[in-house]
Parts: structure tokens; C-alpha cells; sequence
């Protein structure tokens, strides 16, 4: 059951490195961007281009301020384009010469452009002039197109690393496979390229583009620039530097401000053994006689006594530990020695390991390797195994969540004679009798209480306010922590937790209207193991007011949201007698009908755009 908690609201006062943050431009890559992927290897490419070949290609080039002659622009120069995929996202990272400045143009312009499932896929995503609060209001001109046609059901979300020089471009997969009505998985991608531009109010420019082979297509999946993809996390640091953060106006202590995710970020290190009382299983204390089929010790022995078994995960290793009552280097006389015994099936192979001592265990498939570890400190026996070699021997890729399951221990007391019985444990229930590769619950701190406090619906393009509570599993609060929000489709933010444990977002809604989940995750420190919490979130369309002035021979029409913020980029609508002369706003919401006769009657109309913008009452007005 979740806690309430009352304390006054803190409204961030957002400066220009803020909004800069929170609108994802002109930012080191956040962790979550790439749908989780982090940066691409360096030097590795899926296709690469010409620098240098980036110059000003429009006829228009002096009327926009280009010099004579026109350099190509480094900011728009491409060299190369890395694509990858997770399960929840299909992501292009544009490789370029200088990213930063424009030479030209009020703005930029990015397209990445392939071919699945024998449909056209572009997606294309904006930035308007370089100016912080107008960047905010333009970003949300990115959109995807399907076979031609505009499609904004399809998300899309976009990052400008200046650090690393390179654009990321992602696709939402799951609502990209629902639009080309077929799963991607294992799908090539084919007819790739990359294209950047220059923008301006009411147009754009090309630029530069890089083409892949015709015969060349990447496999969904493969994923060869970014080694082995993403790891049991649900989201990795993808580098770059922090941004820069602001305070908040007024008394008191400052509200915590959303920031990137340094390359040191993530969760703690593990601990080296289970946590007191966290194992997949236990086993009964005192039932551990040394002896054969009838000729029992009639002591206990501690040395042989199972207590309790655990599992640890690591990237390239899995490690499973087994509590002893009292690990010593015997269980005393008859006998000079004890053996360890484990095994347990993955993927319909048994894996085998034994060992007396530490070093190499002796392993079934021969194939196969371990390495045994005797802790008499810790009273523990622990079997690592590399991950490639279990991999090997079951045949197949071991992934989150890759069930390892009937884990079984066996100890026997050994001297001249042989080896004699001592000790068996084993699970005894479903749940003790699987564990899943990734699951490191056991060595980390109790998992953190996660609470969100929020309206649960926001309106497109409008501010949206989010706190969220972290405290340990004693409901002590978290100060000084870092907090990851995500709103389906937009990039995850960062915020830092006061000393009440509460961290304050603030931030812009870019995602069109629906139903939408917010949800906060902690990745855990040494005093509390990660967590998350999700609420439900509705996204309404942005309500719009047209007004109209009629001057010499033109009409001046101005569209604004109801929070009277210009909006830019949108179509208006003049109609002249039966003729409709459609024209884009600008960045101040404006559009011109120009050339028209005194007297004439001219209704201006705003039609709306599926998702983000409610249409606008029309409004008529004579030419004077």
C-alpha cells in the first residue's frame, strides 16, 4: 500500500538551460536515448559518408545570408550512420563532422529513411532557430512518415549530442510494427540513408546525405556496432556530459532540477555475497551425517551443512553461492577433505560443476568451465561460471530473464576410503526452483518504496508538474538520489531528490493527445535496491484562438494556444470567394495573405492537427 505525504508544491523557475534540457536539444545523450542502447562503437559504422560535402544547396543562398563562396557547413556535415534496435525501439545515430553552430539557416532539419516490411519509413525531426524557448515550441514538428504519408501514431523522439557529435533519431518499434502491421524482429531494413538540411520559418534547404549500398541492409536485432545491445537494465548510460542545471527563485531549499545522467550513472555495484536472510532457497540446519547407506556419523557435521543458496548475475558470468553452516578445510576426522557439488538446467541442458578446493572445477559438459571459491569467513561455496561457456553448453543466447532452473547442491566428506555422503539442497517450490538470469535482488539492499504524485492528465505543449517520493524499505526518505521520468514517447528526465526525498519535475508535454503511462525508477544505491512506479497519464489536444487583422491589401493572421504561446509550423487557411490559400505559421504564429484587393472578404480558418491541436474558431475580415 503506497504512503500518502503532504508538503507544498515547489514550481521550478525555468532558465533557458532548463528549457534547453527539458525540450531534448542541444544535450548530452540522456540514458534512456537510443531506446537504451548507449553510443554506438567507436568507428563503427552501418554506413558511412564523405565529409566535407555539406554545402548551402539552395538558389536562395545570398538572401539568407550565405557567404560567396559557400563552405560546407560542419554542423550538417555526415559521416556516417549507425542503426540499432532493442525490443521497444528501432534508433539511426548520425555521425557528424562538427555538430554545434549552423552557418546557415534558422534552424536544422534531420530525416532518417529505410525500408521493413516492404514499407518506406522516414523519420524526421526539427529544431527552429537557435533560440532556447522557441526551440521548446517547435519541437514538436517531428514526425514519421509510412509509405509516403504522415503517421502520428508512430512516436518518435530525437537527441543532439554535442559531445559526441552525432544526432539520435528514435523510433517507438512497437507502434512502428502496429503501423507496417508486421513484428520486425529479425527484419532487414533496406533503402537506408540519412539526410540533414537547414530550416527555416517556412521552408527548408538541403544539405548533406549519406546513402547506404542498394545491396546493403541491416538486420533488426544484430545490433554489431554496440557489441552485445543492451543488458538486463531497463535503461544504460549513454555518455556525454552533464547539462547544466538551474535554481529556482525564492526561499528555502532549491527544488531539484531534471538533468543528464553522467557516463558514471547506473545503479551500485553489487554486494560480493547475499544480503543476511535473501536466498532462493533455504535448507534445513543440522542434517548433514557424513556416511554410506546405513553407516551414518551420528554428528551433524558444519563443514558439509547446507544452510541456504543463492544466485548472482553479471554481465559475462553467473555465480551461484551455497551458505554453509561452518565452512572449514574438513569435516574432521575419519575423514580429510570435503567435495562440492552442483548443477542445475538451462535451456534443457544440465550443467554439472565439482570442486574440493579453489580453482577450476571439474565440469560436465567438459566444455564447460568453473571456477570454485571456498570463503571461510563468509561460510560460503561459490561456482562461477562464464557466461560464453554456459551459453555453449546450452545451446543458446542467455538474455534477462533466461531461466536457470532444478539448481541442486550436494556435499560429500572425503578421505582414503572415498567420498561419503554428507549434505543435499534443493528447491522445493516453483519459485525456488527457477531463477532468472538477471534478477540480483539477493545483492542489493531491500528494493526502494516509489511514490508518484501527479494529475494524471496534462494538455500538448502545456507545463506538466511531477513529484516523486523515494524511501527505503523502512520508509526513511532517500535524500540526494537520482530519479529517472519517463512520459510514453518522450525523453526520460533526471531529477535529483531534496531532503524529504522528493525530486520536482517540470517539463513541457511533447507527446499527442491519448493514454499515456508516467513512470519513475530509481536504480538503486547502498541503501536501497532499485525500484519503479507507473501511473496512468492522459494527453489532451492544445486548445488554439485565430485572430485576424486586415491592413493595406493583406491579412495578418496570428494563431496561439490558450495559454497565448504563438503556434508555429501549422497551416492556416484564407478563403478568398471559393478559393483556399493555405499558409505556415511562423515562429511567432503568424502567417500573411498578401496582394488582395480593398474591400475584399477574407474568412481565416485553423483546422487543427490530429492529436495536438484543437481547430480554431474562423474569423472573416475585410481587406482595407
Amino acid at each position: 500500500m503506497m504512503r500518502s505525504f503532504a508538503y507544498s508544491r515547489r514550481v521550478l523557475a525555468l532558465g533557458t538551460s532548463s528549457v534547453l534540457l527539458l525540450s531534448g536539444v542541444g544535450l548530452a545523450l540522456a540514458a534512456g536515448e537510443g531506446g537504451g542502447l548507449g553510443l554506438p562503437t567507436a568507428g563503427c559504422n552501418t554506413y558511412t559518408d564523405a565529409a566535407g560535402d555539406a554545402p548551402f544547396a539552395g538558389s536562395t543562398a545570398e538572401a539568407n545570408g550565405a557567404p560567396d563562396p559557400i563552405p560546407s557547413d560542419a554542423a550538417l556535415d555526415i559521416t556516417g550512420v549507425v542503426m540499432g534496435t532493442t525490443s521497444s525501439s528501432v534508433a539511426g545515430f548520425i555521425r557528424v563532422k562538427g555538430l554545434g553552430n549552423r552557418f546557415y539557416g534558422e534552424g536544422d532539419l534531420w530525416t532518417l529513411n529505410f525500408t521493413a516490411l516492404g514499407k518506406t519509413v522516414s523519420g524526421v525531426v526539427q529544431r527552429g532557430p537557435a533560440d532556447p524557448l522557441v526551440d521548446a515550441v517547435l519541437a514538436p514538428l517531428n514526425y514519421v512518415l509510412i509509405a509516403g504519408t504522415e503517421d502520428d501514431t508512430v512516436g518518435i523522439t530525437a537527441v543532439w549530442d554535442y559531445a559526441h557529435s552525432v544526432v539520435i533519431i528514435t523510433l517507438d518499434r512497437a507502434s512502428l510494427e502496429k503501423a507496417l502491421k508486421g513484428s520486425l524482429g529479425g527484419a532487414p531494413l533496406t533503402a537506408m540513408s540519412a539526410r540533414s538540411g537547414n530550416r527555416y520559418a517556412v521552408t527548408s534547404v538541403g544539405s548533406d546525405a549519406a546513402v547506404a549500398p542498394a545491396a546493403q541492409a541491416f538486420t533488426v536485432g544484430s545490433n554489431p556496432c554496440f557489441g552485445a545491445g543492451p543488458g538486463p537494465t531497463a535503461t544504460e548510460p549513454g555518455g556525454g556530459t552533464p547539462a547544466p542545471t538551474t535554481t529556482p527563485s525564492g526561499t528555502g531549499t532549491p527544488s531539484p532540477q531534471p538533468t543528464t545522467e553522467p557516463p558514471a550513472g547506473g545503479p551500485p555495484p553489487l554486494f560480493a555475497f547475499p544480503r543476511t536472510g535473501c536466498l532462493l532457497y533455504k535448507d534445513a540446519a543440522g542434517d548433514a551425517f557424513p556416511g554410506r547407506s546405513g553407516v551414518k556419523s551420528p554428528n551433524s557435521s558444519a563443514d558439509l551443512d547446507f544452510t541456504g543458496v543463492a544466485v548472482r548475475s553479471a554481465p559475462d558470468a553467473v555465480s551461484v553461492f551455497a551458505k554453509i553452516a561452518t565452512l572449514g578445510t574438513s569435516p574432521g576426522a575419519p575423514f580429510t577433505g570435503h567435495k562440492f557439488t552442483t548443477s542445475f538446467v538451462i535451456n534443457g541442458k544440465t550443467v554439472t560443476a565439482v570442486a574440493s578446493a579453489a580453482g577450476a572445477a571439474t565440469m560436465t559438459p567438459a566444455t564447460a568451465k568453473a571456477t570454485a571459491a571456498f570463503d571461510t569467513a563468509k561460510s560460503y561455496v561459490i561456482f562461477t561460471f562464464p557466461k560464453a561457456d554456459l551459453e555453449t553448453a546450452a545451446g543458446a543466447p542467455i538474455t534477462s530473464g533466461t531461466a536457470i532452473t532444478d539448481l541442486k547442491w550436494v556435499s560429500n566428506a572425503v578421505n582414503q576410503a572415498g567420498d561419503f555422503d554428507g549434505d543435499s539442497a534443493a528447491g522445493t517450490t516453483a519459485e525456488e526452483k527457477t531463477y532468472a538470469y538477471g534478477d540480483n535482488t539477493c545483492f542489493q539492499p531491500p528494493a526502494a518504496l516509489i511514490e508518484l504524485d501527479t494529475t494524471g492528465k496534462g494538455v500538448y505543449t502545456d507545463k506538466s508538474v511531477v513529484d516523486v517520493l523515494v524511501s527505503d524499505a523502512d520508509e526513511n526518505a532517500l535524500p540526494e538520489v537520482k530519479v529517472h521520468l519517463a512520459l510514453t514517447g518522450m525523453p526520460e528526465l533526471v531529477g535529483v531528490t531534496d531532503e524529504d526525498g522528493i525530486a520536482s519535475f517540470s517539463f513541457p508535454i511533447t507527446v499527442p493527445a491519448g493514454s499515456k503511462t508516467l513512470t519513475a525508477t530509481f536504480l538503486g544505491n547502498a541503501d536501497a535496491g532499485p525500484a519503479g512506479a507507473g501511473a496512468p497519464f492522459t494527453v489532451a489536444a492544445e486548445s488554439t484562438v485565430l485572430k485576424a487583422v486586415a491592413g493595406k491589401g493583406t491579412v495578418t493572421a496570428t494563431l496561439k494556444d490558450n495559454d497565448k504561446t504563438a503556434v508555429a509550423g501549422q497551416l492556416v487557411a484564407f478563403k478568398v470567394g471559393s478559393k483556399i490559400t493555405k499558409i505556415k505559421t511562423n515562429a511567432k504564429g503568424v502567417a500573411v495573405l498578401s496582394r488582395l484587393a480593398k474591400g475584399t472578404s477574407v474568412t481565416v480558418s485553423y483546422a487543427g492537427l490530429k492529436g495536438k491541436y484543437l481547430a480554431a474558431k474562423a474569423v472573416t475580415t475585410k481587406v482595407l
